[in-house]
Formats: structure tokens, sequence, C-alpha cells
């Protein structure tokens, strides 16, 4: 049988529309230790290429095709950033 360990600090993982953040806190104390966020260029690359394609669209009024590329920015973020963030709580 393993021996029990005491926990001394909880991650927390945020991912939002463009990033991962990360939060360590001591868990008896409560106070945070460090909240990195990571920089992912490509991410951030295929978020702006999605958003100029939208900004194209609207200005051209071709309002049939925002949403396939709402849904395509939308998809392709979501995927990497969930991906990130399970390299990251490794």
């Amino acid at each position: 049988m393993s021996t029990r360990q005491r926990i001394q600090y909880v991650v927390g993982v945020d991912i939002n529309e463009n990033r991962v953040a990360l939060a360590a806190m001591n868990w008896e104390s409560g106070n945070v230790q460090d909240s990195p966020v990571p920089e992912y260029p490509d991410v951030k690359r295929r978020w702006h290429e999605c958003f100029t394609k939208r900004r194209w669209i609207r200005e051209a009024g071709q309002t049939a095709f925002k949403t396939v590329v709402g849904q395509e920015k939308r998809d392709s973020v979501h995927d990497q950033l969930h991906k990130m963030s399970r390299t990251v709580v490794r």
C-alpha cells in the first residue's frame, strides 16, 4: 500500500476564448502562489485569422458565410485550447 501524502497545492485551469490560464493555490492558507498565463501564438494566430475573415464577410454584406466562419473559429480555437489545457495539466 502506498503511504498517504498531504496535499500542498491545488492547480486550477481556466480556458477562455483565446487563452489558457493557470492558478496554483496553497491548500492550507488559500494564498495564490502563482498564476501564469502561457502564451500560445498558434491559437492567437488562428483566432485572429477567423476574426479577420468574419470582418471581411460582414463588410461585404455576405451574411450567409458569417455562421460558417464563426463555427469554424469556435471549433478550431476551442479544440486547440482544450488540447493545450490537457498538456499543461499533465
